[in-house]
């Protein structure tokens, strides 16, 4: 009975392994065993450990899990003695398999003497880093930082250590490394010269080109201060732009992409000296601020020798137009005395001895009278001409149908004495110098209504707006104009017709510099007996822009 009521309470204790050896029975009056005394407490106490060493030890597994990377123990023999979920699902083995390999099984063959070394100076010094990569099951491999951490409990030592995937980081230091290398070559191989100075205008760095441009090797450029290499003008340029940088750099004003372009004027090492494009820009850190300074530096030296005697050229013009404009001044008005003293003798003479001369003696006069007359046209016509530069005003607004309507106004009495039909399309707002531009149409619808054949003229004046420039047409049904000579109407007293018809041959010639002052062009188009159509162009600009220069080329 005692036996079987013992058995029966062990297997009641069993599903906490109770232990009821030596434990005293406890029993009725009747001599039923009912308890065992001391039991309750052993079990308990039992239970109760137990229990906090499976939650510290879900806790700890949690909290390794949980890592970032790789988390791993080595202990005798490099084998692992705990490791994290994560070493499974980097390496590809098994949770039966990790502990059956040997620390170096998951490195590649070229860095287990790294990896050794690495676990050596952590056993020895008590803690080591490195970077190597990881070899997984499938043979890839994976860049990693390793770090170990020497640790002892109780007799034995242990290598206890984590590991960070640094793929990421190694694919951007190689686009860094190639990226930096690129600018290397570039750099080295330019004729541009490139270099790198300190906030102190210390050079820290110069491209190979600087010692063919300059002389200098880049160890003599960096003991050479800046203002030894630039002229006096130079150097004051350079540091108002400096100084005016460092103020918007202290104000937080500065744009972190802007750049400053110069022309400046170096000396070489040999004395001489050359002029460089220069761009500066600031080299700047992570935080944006301004750690050094980038110069990247052109020669133009024959671009700056091309404008120098381009400039020359220019002013050279300038003095030579106002000298032939002075020269075509003083000679109009110098040529019109004796023209008109020329004309009124012959006249006076013609006058009073009249009935003394014969018919020859009476056409001789009216040829000097004619010629006089002639060249006192065409002496006002060169001085017209040679004031297209000099005399125009400014440009403004204005319609061109008011441009059309006073250059009829002009013609009116040839246009009544031909019998001429002149009309005009859409006309535009321009912006010209009005009298000039009057000229221009007067001319052009002039000769119109002069070089006609038998029918009557008919004269149309119409405009487009085409690749930013208003483009005028004047057509004609007149005699037409040979190809040959389209270039030659356009030159000072260049006449096609000199017995034909009246005139100077200076009117085209007028026309054409006056629309080149507008920055335009003129040309046209036209066969023998089919009329001719006279194109100039204007540019179109906005209402309020600022006169243009005049060209030099007046």
């Amino acid at each position: 009975m005692r036996t079987n009521s013992k058995r029966k309470l062990k297997n009641i204790l069993g599903s906490v392994s109770a232990d009821i050896s030596g434990s005293e029975e406890l029993q009725d009056e009747k001599g039923q065993i009912v308890g065992l005394q001391g039991i309750a407490r052993h079990v308990m106490e039992r239970t109760l450990v137990e229990h906090e060493v499976n939650k510290e030890k879900h806790f700890s597994e949690a909290v390794i899990d949980s890592l970032p990377g790789i988390f791993y123990v080595i202990g005798e023999g490099l084998s692992f003695q705990l490791y994290n979920k994560n070493v499974l699902e980097v390496t590809g083995y098994t949770a039966e398999e990790v502990p059956q390999l040997h620390a170096l099984d998951i490195i590649c063959q070229e860095d287990r003497e790294l990896v050794v070394a690495m676990l050596a100076e952590a056993f020895t010094q008590g803690i080591a880093s490195i970077e190597a990569n990881i070899l997984t099951k499938g043979g890839k491999k994976i860049p990693y930082y390793l770090f170990g951490k020497y640790v002892q409990i109780g007799e034995k030592e242990y290598v206890l250590g984590m590991g960070i995937d640094i793929t990421e980081r190694k694919i951007a230091e190689a686009a860094r490394e190639e990226s930096e290398k690129n600018y290397r070559l570039l750099a080295e191989n330019t004729s541009d010269v490139v270099s790198i100075f300190d906030m102190h205008w210390n050079i820290l760095w110069a491209s190979p080109s600087n010692e063919k441009q300059t002389g200098f090797t880049p160890e003599e450029l960096k003991k050479l201060r800046v203002g030894k290499q630039l002229s006096p003008e130079s150097l004051e340029m350079t540091m108002e732009m400096v100084v005016t940088a460092m103020e918007e750099e202290k104000t937080g004003l500065a744009d972190p992409d802007r750049h400053k372009d110069l022309e400046l004027e170096i000396y070489r090492k040999d004395g001489s000296a050359f002029f460089m494009e220069s761009r500066f820009k600031f080299i700047r850190d992570g935080q944006g601020k301004a750690v050094g300074i980038l110069m990247q530096g052109r020669d133009i030296t024959e671009r700056k020798q091309a404008e120098i005697a381009l400039q020359k050229t220019v002013e050279d013009l300038k003095r030579s137009n106002e000298e032939l404009e002075q020269f075509a001044y003083v000679a109009s008005h110098d040529l019109q005395e004796p023209l008109r003293m020329v004309s009124s003798y012959v006249q006076l003479l013609e006058k009073r001895y009249k009935d003394n001369l014969d018919g020859d003696a009476h056409d001789f006069i009216n040829y000097a009278v004619s010629g006089s007359r002639r060249m006192h046209n065409m002496i006002n016509d060169l001085l017209s001409y040679s004031r297209v530069g000099t005399r125009g005003k400014p440009f403004k607004p204005v319609e061109f149908t008011e441009i059309f309507n006073a250059a009829m106004s002009n013609l009116e009495v040839a246009i009544r004495e031909a019998g001429a039909v002149v009309e005009h399309g859409e006309l535009p707002r321009v912006i010209v110098d009005e009298g000039q531009m009057v000229q221009v149409v007067q001319n052009l619808v002039g000769n119109a209504v002069k070089f006609h054949g038998e029918t009557p003229p008919v004269v149309r004046v119409d405009s487009v707006r085409k690749d930013g420039d208003w483009v005028f047409s004047v057509k004609d049904n007149g005699i037409g104009i040979d190809p040959q000579y389209f270039e030659r109407i356009l030159l000072v007293f260049k006449r096609l017709h000199r017995d034909e018809y009246p005139g100077t041959g200076i009117g085209l010639s007028v026309a054409n510099r006056i629309v080149q002052r507008h920055n335009g062009r003129i040309w046209l188009e036209s066969e023998p007996g089919k009329g001719t159509t006279f194109y100039f162009t204007i540019p179109v600009r906005e209402k309020g822009e600022k006169d243009l220069r005049q060209s030099v080329l007046r």
